[in-house]
């Protein structure tokens, strides 16, 4: 039977996940369908007006084309490319990426004539089953302990240009470059993580400029392993929570030093169950002003994945990730916003994606953002 929402799963309902994969070759429309509709059956909370959808159309307006009010999943094949919506509320970033491999690799086993098994319906367990016992204590502390250092950070200035829409940029990296980043960064006693993190934090401050106090960080983090018992990595289910780091930027700061620190600061969260306490506080967080204005920069990771498995013939040749919604939740009339980021690495290859509001960040403020970012990280790799 189907479970209701958690309170984590409720907050981000309307958001959706899109998965996009170009695909060079013909793909068997009729296949994939089935493929669709094979992978759908063994998920209970993936529902859809129907199954695969064929589209002439382009991409931005595949992906302005909002979910149903009871769907919870779209998958479209346009001329050249693959792309898979998924409601935020039932499905964290990994769990999406996990759906969107899993579509395309049975579609590979039926271009293959291999046998589809057909297992029972998935009904995805919730994280909050698994969370180890936290008393009501322990949550009212954490809550207050948030309270206590919550302080409004510096965000980056908005441009309130008269026109613009839901835009994105990406940043790619070769595998070699990519290699060289995180083998540095581990060098440094860092990770490629708090690297990526510390690169978009200093782009933010050279916005900025020099108004007082820290910046705020926000990194997701994910659940699976750290449930009783441990969840499976392809589970389709939101088990993702976040750990909001302070952290003293100054222009002139030198990354591979900010990153040693969001890497310390991260593990000690972890060893501390902060993460599993803001699951637990959402209802509480959420409903509090005070917790409003607590981010500069908000970074989610799904760390290395390797493409799916096509059969002869095709060939995924790019696959990106971001977030879109329903309800536009940037305000061009604030003074500043957040700077949101989406990173995953494909085949070896870094992928920075920034989604956001063009009315808000104009063409040269995102693209000095961008800039520095790679300029960081390319500096990073060769010194």
């Amino acid at each position: 039977m189907l479970r209701g929402l958690t309170p984590a799963e409720s907050f981000l309902t309307g958001i959706r996940i899109n998965h996009i994969g170009d695909i060079r070759g013909d793909v068997d429309e009729g296949l994939l369908a089935k493929a669709v509709d094979a992978v759908a059956a063994t998920r209970s909370a993936l529902r859809a007006s129907r199954g695969l959808l064929v589209r002439d159309s382009s991409l931005a307006d595949e992906l302005a084309v909002p979910l149903g009010p009871e769907e919870t999943f779209r998958a479209t094949l346009l001329p050249g490319t693959f792309v898979l919506t998924v409601e935020h509320s039932i499905a964290d970033g990994r769990a999406a990426l996990a759906l969107f491999r899993a579509i395309l690799e049975t579609y590979t086993a039926l271009a293959e004539g291999m046998e589809v098994p057909v297992l029972p319906p998935d009904h995805g367990r919730s994280a909050l089953d698994g969370l180890r016992h936290w008393s009501e204590a322990d949550v009212a502390a954490h809550i207050e302990h948030r309270r206590a250092t919550a302080a409004d950070v510096p965000r980056v200035p908005f441009d309130h240009l008269p026109e613009g829409g839901l835009d994105l940029r990406r940043l790619l990296f070769a595998p070699e470059l990519t290699g060289r980043l995180a083998t540095r960064a581990k060098a440094e006693g860092a990770s490629l993580h708090g690297l990526i993190a510390a690169a978009l934090l200093l782009a933010a401050r050279a916005e900025i400029g020099p108004v007082p106090g820290p910046l705020g960080l926000v990194s997701t983090v994910d659940l699976r392993s750290r449930l009783v018992p441990p969840m499976a990595p392809d589970a389709l289910t939101h088990c993702s929570s976040w750990f909001i780091d302070s952290v003293e930027v100054a222009e002139d700061s030198d990354p591979f030093e900010l990153a040693r620190g969001i890497r310390r600061r991260l593990r000690a969260a972890l060893d501390t169950g902060y993460p599993e306490l803001e699951m637990l506080a959402l209802e509480t967080v959420v409903r509090d002003p005070g917790f409003s204005n607590l981010v500069t920069v908000n970074l989610t990771n799904l760390g290395r994945v390797t493409s799916p498995r096509l059969p002869r013939g095709l060939e995924l040749t790019d696959w990106s990730s971001y977030m879109s919604s329903a309800v536009d939740r940037w305000n061009p009339d604030a003074p500043h916003g957040v700077l949101p980021a989406g990173v995953f690495t494909v085949d070896g290859r870094l992928d920075i994606t920034i989604r956001f509001q063009s009315h808000c960040f104009g063409p040269q403020r995102i693209e000095r953002i961008l800039d520095h970012v790679r300029e960081t990280l390319t500096r990073g790799a060769t010194c």
